[in-house]
């Protein structure tokens, strides 16, 4: 069953980083547009972005990860799990585009601050994973997915 999730996600994701720009920029312009937003904010307050497989990569104090379009913001000692499953939310943005902040966006960070609140100021155990539930299962497995194909597109053009 996993390897017909992979084969999947393979095909759904933007073959170059071209695609990928086009995609964010014209159907995913909406969640893009707010991610420009608060980046330059974010630029504004001295944080230099970096590149991570395309996306545009700002790391904050804070130890969580957002992707508004292509714009990520993580904390500055984030995992790469966390880098490649918030890029698989910018792939989810290229794929949705206006339905991402209603299908993907509002679902996940409400899904997220209800976690966090659960764990933090109620002191409950978290029975769930946190990938138990689609939206999020797929953008780890777009991400992954992502990372591999752009490792190997790199090493085939060496």
């Amino acid at each position: 069953m996993k390897n017909n999730r992979n084969r999947r996600t393979e095909n759904l994701i933007p073959a170059s980083p071209a695609l990928f720009y086009f995609l964010s920029f014209t159907v995913g312009l909406p969640m893009s547009f707010l991610g420009a937003i608060l980046a330059f904010f974010v630029l504004i307050t001295g944080h230099k972005p970096t590149v991570y497989h395309n996306c545009i990569c700002f790391r904050c104090r804070k130890k969580d990860g957002c992707s508004l379009g292509c714009f990520m913001f993580v904390g500055r000692f984030s995992s790469e799990e966390l880098l490649m499953h918030e890029l698989g939310h910018a792939i989810q943005n290229c794929l949705y585009g206006p339905l991402m902040p209603f299908l993907v966006g509002i679902p996940s960070s409400t899904r997220y601050h209800y976690r966090n609140f659960k764990q933090k100021v109620l002191h409950k155990k978290l029975t769930t994973r946190y990938d138990s539930v689609w939206f999020e299962a797929e953008a780890t497995a777009l991400g992954k997915d992502y990372v591999k194909r752009d490792l190997l597109r790199k090493d085939n053009t060496k």
